[in-house]
């Protein structure tokens, strides 16, 4: 079993720079350019992450529009997000699945910790780790490791 990371973001530097810092550090990322994008990612590859990285401003389906919607979404709801925006504005009265805000640029540190701790309260709670329904071994620990050779992505849909 292993975590999994939904990354929701437009821009592909950022999006792509995301991915490969956290399969780096032992965890599946999947990529959206968007809210709408991001709920196909999820039901098609049967997906409950452990945590949503979030931007709000972002064509098609924003990141507001997808967390006013997330808890249609059984795959989705209830995960918890961490929102990542250079619009810090714009995120006022967020849902209780928000856990932080942070702007750009990304404090990386802090973002990594912040889903590590994410990851470990959900342990802590005893539930069963969110993970890839189609799942490939053990839980992967939040330590640097290489990067899966078949790193999913949303390019390699199914």
């Amino acid at each position: 079993m292993s975590w999994s990371l939904l990354i929701v973001e437009d821009d592909d530097d950022i999006r792509d720079g995301l991915a490969s810092i956290f399969a780096a550090r032992g965890l599946r990322p999947y990529i959206a350019g968007n809210g709408a994008e991001a709920v196909q990612v999820a039901t098609s590859r049967a997906v409950k992450p452990a945590v949503i990285l979030l931007d709000l401003v972002m064509p098609i389906m924003d990141g507001l529009e997808f967390l006013t919607h997330q808890a249609e979404f059984p795959l989705l709801a209830g995960v918890p997000v961490i929102v990542i925006t250079a619009q810090g504005h714009l995120a006022r009265e967020l849902p209780s699945t928000v856990q932080a805000v942070l702007e750009k640029p990304i404090p990386l540190r802090q973002l990594v910790t912040m889903v590590q701790e994410i990851c470990s309260s959900v342990v802590r709670s005893g539930m069963p780790a969110p993970t890839v329904a189609k799942g490939s071994g053990g839980m992967a620990a939040l330590e640097p490791a290489p990067p899966a050779a078949d790193s999913p992505s949303s390019d390699d849909q199914d």
